[in-house]
């Protein structure tokens, strides 16, 4: 995710808690992605707001040898986490530590141009999709994940109103934000930034989670309200998470949560 110049600011102890906790259900929505833009071997892939790397492994995986893929973020420490873990002697991906709305590429420059639940985080949504575009070669595909409303997505309902029950909404803000383009207003900021055959859908994949009393605490330590969770104490972040489990008690098998996690995907074609 973007840092510095977004609402998901993570702590620089937070890019190894985010790749290994956010893995779960961030790769169904990174198959979604990249099945929509489908990139052939010897593509070029730009992953905008690439974290600590979901996306653009993935996509490396798919262009082959002879593809190219980079990835850009603002957050350096989740820059330095997604090099570390790239896989050796797979193809080259290129870091760059850089803005969405400045992407320090010529135009006409990637087959594909892709963000993967980054865009709702960014300052000017517009900006970002024209630099999206810009860099985007002729018939390249531009597409993007974000977040559907955030009663869709059942896990990250039960933690916002537990947080907010226990923190204060204050706290919570930055959560409260990924949620809030829709995808009309996403597509609304394709057509603008001239991109045609505009398509929306609702993807939807079905996630198992871990054990919610495992998995809750470690989780919430990869966000930017991680730091107000942790100096709750211990008693709170208890009763945080038997919140969460009690909203969640109808989509437990075993202990394990099993639900949606909703988002739009958003794509168009230069």
């Amino acid at each position: 995710m973007m840092s510095d110049e977004s609402g998901f600011q993570v702590a620089d102890d937070a890019p190894a808690a985010y790749e290994q906790h956010h893995r779960v259900f961030m790769t169904p929505l990174v198959e979604a992605l990249l099945d929509r833009v489908e990139p052939g071997e010897r593509s070029s892939v730009l992953d905008v707001a690439c974290g600590t790397g979901f996306l653009s492994r993935a996509a490396a995986q798919r262009v082959g040898e002879k593809g190219r893929v980079a990835g850009v973020d603002v957050n350096e420490a989740m820059l330095a986490m997604a090099q570390d873990r790239a896989p050796r002697g797979a193809p080259t991906i290129g870091w760059h530590h850089a803005s969405a709305q400045a992407l320090p590429f010529e135009d006409a420059t990637f087959d594909a141009v892709v963000s993967q639940q980054g865009i709702q985080f960014f300052p000017d949504l517009d900006a970002a999709v024209v630099e999206f575009a810009r860099v985007a070669k002729p018939h390249g595909t531009v597409a993007v994940t974000a977040w559907t409303a955030i009663e869709d997505s059942p896990y990250f309902h039960a933690q916002l109103t537990a947080m907010t029950e226990m923190l204060g909404a204050d706290a919570m803000a930055g959560m409260a934000e990924a949620f809030v383009p829709s995808g009309e207003r996403i597509r609304d900021a394709f057509v603008a930034a001239g991109l045609s055959d505009v398509t929306m859908e609702v993807v939807a994949p079905e996630v198992t989670l871990p054990s919610i009393t495992r998995y809750v605490a470690a989780q919430i330590t990869a966000t930017p309200w991680g730091p107000a969770f942790t100096a709750a104490g211990k008693d709170v972040r208890k009763r945080i998470i038997m919140r969460m489990s009690d909203m969640l008690i109808e989509d437990t098998i075993d202990g394990s949560p099993v639900v949606p996690f909703s988002s739009w995907l958003v794509a168009g074609t230069r």
